[in-house]
């Protein structure tokens, strides 16, 4: 998916956050992936410390969604690891809480949802239309919606000027899928 999405933003027309860099200087996603300052660490969740500390004396400042707590030592620490799950359930139900991320950038949607062949496919459909100058049909063609010569029979025809039809609303929805991929690439999200 990151790497559909340094596709996107390398071809988007509208530009992209300059936090990429100049990704023209970047030949492959590796090599943009792997820099110290792109890449995976713009993705990446900050370092947010141990979320368990021993501390030597009570804070100024109470934090949100932390819990103080003093524990008996003199109990077996089966008794109190139990005791402190069910305090952090019981506090995890009363205030709602949900991870979230706090990457830099994140995508609009899920993981599970974003399909890499699919936006590859859209992109692809896209640079026909856009970057080689085809037609539609011809675009469709290329990317094997329809087959390039009708079949010989009359009943085959028929089929194929629906296929041809069919094959030319498929590529304008790819064009516009791409299109708004580029306007959230330009706000910071994608797809």
């Amino acid at each position: 998916m990151y790497e559909q999405w340094f596709e996107y933003a390398k071809a988007s027309p509208l530009g992209y956050p300059k936090e990429f860099g100049d990704l023209e200087q970047f030949k492959t996603f590796k090599e943009w992936w792997d820099h110290p300052d792109y890449g995976f660490e713009l993705f990446c969740e900050p370092y947010i410390g141990d979320p368990v500390q021993l501390l030597d004396r009570f804070p100024k400042k109470k934090l949100d969604n932390h819990l103080y707590l003093s524990i008996d030592l003199s109990v077996t620490p089966s008794r109190s690891l139990q005791m402190l799950k069910n305090l952090i359930k019981k506090h995890e139900e009363e205030h709602n809480y949900t991870p979230a991320s706090r990457a830099r950038f994140q995508p609009s949607m899920p993981l599970q949802f974003i399909k890499p062949q699919k936006l590859a496919t859209y992109l692809k459909t896209w640079h026909c239309l856009e970057n080689e100058g085809l037609s539609r049909i011809e675009t469709a063609i290329k990317m094997g919606f329809i087959p390039p010569e009708p079949p010989k029979d009359s009943r085959g025809q028929a089929w194929y000027l629906g296929a041809i039809h069919s094959a030319e609303r498929k590529v304008t929805r790819h064009k516009r899928s791409v299109t708004d991929a580029f306007k959230q690439i330009k706000k910071g999200t994608f797809p």
